[in-house]
């Protein structure tokens, strides 16, 4: 039976990348980047996914879509920022596993979008050769992009009850 349940965990993390990247590319522009959902499908594949399935379709997703979306740029530095979004995410959650949902989810989401923000205040420090100013611009419009993705996940996570609907499929035999 654990051929099976690796079965789904890769057919759901394929999904997860697919959304990830879909929900990246659909976007809300500002003056500095965009307000997307991808961070809260990253989430949101934290609290349904194992580790490595959810850490994997995370990074890829998104890094996918900066492909697609002309900045490639970016590729190398998504890759790892959200697979530390993904990764923080998911052992937060399983340290918080017996908080109510109300409190896990939220708690366990803000410091991986904090990190998210820092990653992409280097990545952007280092692609404009270390000016640091200049790289704080985008730092308060990261830091919304986070919230958003909190707000949103927390609802999907706590109201529409994802994680428990996908998590008790993928546990089934």
């Amino acid at each position: 039976m654990k051929n099976k349940r690796t079965t789904k965990n890769l057919a759901f993390a394929g999904m997860f990348m697919a959304l990830t990247m879909v929900f990246t590319v659909i976007h809300i522009p500002l003056a500095i980047g965009n307000i997307n959902f991808g961070d809260a499908v990253i989430l949101l594949s934290a609290a349904c996914l194992p580790l490595p399935f959810s850490v994997a379709s995370s990074a890829i997703g998104a890094a996918l879509a900066d492909v697609f979306t002309g900045y490639a740029s970016y590729a190398p530095f998504t890759l790892v920022v959200k697979a530390l979004v993904a990764l923080i995410a998911k052992l937060l959650l399983t340290a918080l596993k017996n908080a109510k949902p109300a409190v896990k989810y939220p708690i366990s989401a803000i410091p991986a979008e904090l990190v998210m923000a820092g990653g992409y205040f280097l990545a952007n420090s280092f692609l404009l050769e270390w000016e640091f100013k200049t790289a704080a611009t985008s730092v308060p419009f990261d830091l919304l992009q986070g919230a958003v993705a909190v707000v949103v996940f927390t609802l999907l996570a706590v109201v529409a009850k994802i994680p428990e609907k996908v998590g008790g499929y993928l546990t089934k035999e």
